[in-house]
């Protein structure tokens, strides 16, 4: 029979949440400013595709 220790369980559980989290605030930021860094790292090209490439 497995016996689940609590206080690790709610560690590595909480330690996966903390991840996720800043995983999707990385992708909020990225998805926000896309718009803003784009044109000034690549000036000359369409922006539809600047998306894309970056």
């Amino acid at each position: 029979m497995l016996i689940i220790n609590n206080k690790k369980y709610s560690k590595t559980l909480l330690s996966a949440m903390m991840g996720n989290l800043l995983e999707y605030y990385d992708w909020t930021l990225y998805g926000f400013f896309i718009p803003i860094l784009t044109p000034l790292f690549f000036p000359q090209r369409v922006f539809s595709f600047l998306i894309l490439e970056v």
